[in-house]
């Protein structure tokens, strides 16, 4: 997908929302092609080789989605590409530590056709917070 397309799709879907709020729910019928091309969005780390690996974290997602494997758990087994990579210190293994000198992760994720969310914060002692929210979903949990 080129960037001009992604822009062109997010202004519809803006003004499908803006269009719903003054119909008071009613939204314009948007057509939408039969076949919805996967695509998976990345910061700059994530279309980088990590570990002295050959394949990104961006070609990771992709290539497992098109294969049919599910949206998140592609989307984690790229991310986790990255957790494990000791020099990127934004987030995983490499992540830098707070003032006290202690590394503490957060992740969360949801699944929109599942309709499941979870996340977690401040773990220590985790490479990989990515995983860790799944076994969180519909479970409240009250600190």
């Amino acid at each position: 997908m080129k960037r001009r397309e992604f822009m062109i799709g997010s202004a519809a879907a803006g003004v499908a929302l803006t269009t719903a709020r003054k119909t008071k729910g009613k939204a314009p019928t948007m057509l939408v092609p039969a076949a919805v091309k996967p695509l998976v969005i990345s910061s700059a780390n994530g279309n980088r080789f990590k570990n002295g690996g050959d394949v990104t974290c961006v070609q990771k997602a992709f290539g497992m989605i098109t294969h049919g494997a599910d949206v998140l758990d592609a989307v984690v087994a790229g991310v986790n590409i990255v957790e494990l990579d000791p020099l990127d210190d934004s987030v995983g293994y490499g992540g830098l530590p707070n003032a006290e000198g202690v590394v503490q992760l957060d992740s969360s994720c949801m699944h929109g056709p599942r309709k499941q969310a979870g996340a977690v914060a401040a773990i220590e002692g985790v490479r990989t917070p990515s995983l860790w929210p799944k076994p969180c979903w519909n479970k409240r949990i009250i600190i």
